[in-house]
């Protein structure tokens, strides 16, 4: 779900909107452990506590689940299965008439233009490059959870309790931190660009 969500987003929104949006998903997902912290405090140490936070979090999935059913098809996914006028009428939706029929014939031509190249192989990935993409990708997510917040995150609330402080309380404090340190990739994604964002985080 949490890929398919970038996508879907990625699909839908204007370009210059693109970076905000997906940080915005990412400002989302460090509320909502946030809050979970921040209920798991209050709740999770009384008795049967943990069956109160396991009904509450089918709050949310249950208003996610509702919500999907309104969510329009991505326009991309209607004109690859050649439902032209049906992307038309979503992207007319979230953009001026004018900015929606541009953007349903740039889909067009690019689809047009896959499909005259035909249909990718496995093989390509670890050719020219795109093995270098392939490669610069693997790299990063694996620097990324190697450069120490993951053991951080696991071995914290161990910390905390050998000084003295509650778990619940170190793990609050640490989603809180984590919430307020998305706020600057949402403003400055669009802005700064993302290589800025990754070289200075």
């Amino acid at each position: 779900l949490s890929s398919v969500i970038v996508l879907y987003q990625s699909e839908v929104a204007p370009a210059s909107m693109r970076g905000a949006l997906s940080t915005l998903y990412q400002l989302g997902i460090t509320f909502g452990i946030l809050l979970a912290a921040f209920i798991d405090q209050m709740v999770v140490d009384r008795d049967e506590g943990w069956r109160a936070v396991m009904a509450i979090i089918c709050l949310p999935a249950l208003f996610l689940i509702v919500g999907m059913i309104f969510l329009p098809r991505s326009p991309r996914w209607l004109v690859q299965h050649g439902r032209r006028k049906d992307a038309l009428e979503v992207l007319k939706t979230i953009r001026t008439e004018e900015e929606a029929v541009q953007e349903e014939e740039e889909i067009f031509r690019e689809i047009e233009k896959s499909k005259q190249e035909g249909e990718p192989a496995w093989s390509e990935l670890f050719q020219g490059r795109c093995a270098r993409l392939l490669v610069l990708g693997i790299a990063l997510q694996t620097l990324q959870q190697l450069v120490g917040m993951n053991a951080f995150m696991y071995f914290g609330p161990k910390i905390f309790a050998s000084i003295g402080f509650s778990k619940n309380l170190f793990t609050t404090i640490n989603n809180f931190v984590n919430f307020l340190s998305t706020f600057p990739a949402v403003m400055l994604a669009d802005r700064s660009g993302r290589r800025s964002l990754m070289l200075w985080s």
